[in-house]
């Protein structure tokens, strides 16, 4: 265990240790929750060990009345696109030793939205939590005849194509592919291709960037292939940043809304359960 916290930076060296420094040493910790995290994460989470106990911080985000503030920084890929789970104690008192997890809808930029829609992270108890991602893993069923179209580019996966100005999908290697959502969730997209042949080799290499119009939402999707059958010409993308944008008077405005749950809410309009 000792080698443990001294390879994270939280132990004393064990020469040069005097009587008081039992006293003065500040408190550390023992759940296996956070140090199974830490190592995951490769660093991408801080502890600080003060006296009201441990505080959590993600590179270089800090804790501040019970939310998370985040900026961009190297770290944030291990974030992306994932629910960030610790055991942490909080500054608010009444929080401090419940089990709580950080809860996060992310974009490329590195810009959180919590369930309220509000710019940051946020601290959802256990129940909470599970409520949250219950919604954000529902499919919903697309028939054939719904009100989507769908534009889909392959991109090199070393390359992070982000539309700044909106979608003007100038990334890609050629022609959009022929494709047809049958799914949608606020985790992934199920998609049937036309091309069946080029669909092992490609999607094994390379990444999907989507252009999806739901009625008068569209939607710039970047997603990893999860699952594909070749012979179906069948694809399960999971979804690795949305940007929304609605449709008003002819122009497209970026919309105010978290994207993940734009597009969960614009699936359940069209789709069934």
């Amino acid at each position: 265990m000792y080698g443990i916290f001294r390879r994270l930076g939280l132990a004393r060296s064990r020469r040069n240790r005097t009587a008081g420094d039992e006293e003065s040493r500040p408190r550390t910790f023992s759940a296996g929750g956070i140090l199974r995290t830490l190592i995951q994460k490769r660093r991408a989470i801080d502890v600080i060990v003060g006296d009201d106990g441990p505080t959590f911080r993600l590179h270089p985000a800090f804790i501040q009345d019970g939310s998370v503030l985040f900026r961009r920084h190297p770290h944030e890929r291990f974030l992306l696109g994932r629910e960030v789970m610790l055991f942490c104690s909080l500054p608010d008192p009444a929080a401090r030793g419940r089990t709580m997890f950080l809860r996060s809808e992310a974009d490329m930029d590195g810009q959180f939205f919590n369930y309220r829609g509000e710019p940051h992270l946020s601290c959802l108890a256990h129940r909470e939590f599970e409520e949250w991602q219950r919604r954000r893993h529902t499919r919903y069923r697309l028939e054939p005849q719904a009100d989507v179209q769908l534009d889909l580019w392959t991109c090199p996966r070393g390359e992070v194509p982000v539309p700044r100005t909106g979608p003007e999908l100038t990334c890609g290697n050629g022609p959009g592919l022929a494709a047809r959502v049958c799914n949608i969730s606020a985790s992934g997209i199920g998609l049937y291709i036309s091309n069946t042949t080029c669909v092992g080799t490609m999607f094994e290499k390379d990444r999907l960037l989507l252009r999806l119009s739901v009625g008068t939402k569209v939607f710039i999707l970047l997603a990893e292939p999860r699952y594909f059958s070749k012979r179906a010409g069948f694809v399960y993308v999971g979804l690795a940043f949305v940007r929304s944008y609605r449709l008003a008077s002819g122009k497209l405005q970026e919309d105010a809304a978290p994207p993940f749950t734009a597009l969960a809410l614009a699936a359940k309009a069209l789709g069934t359960e």
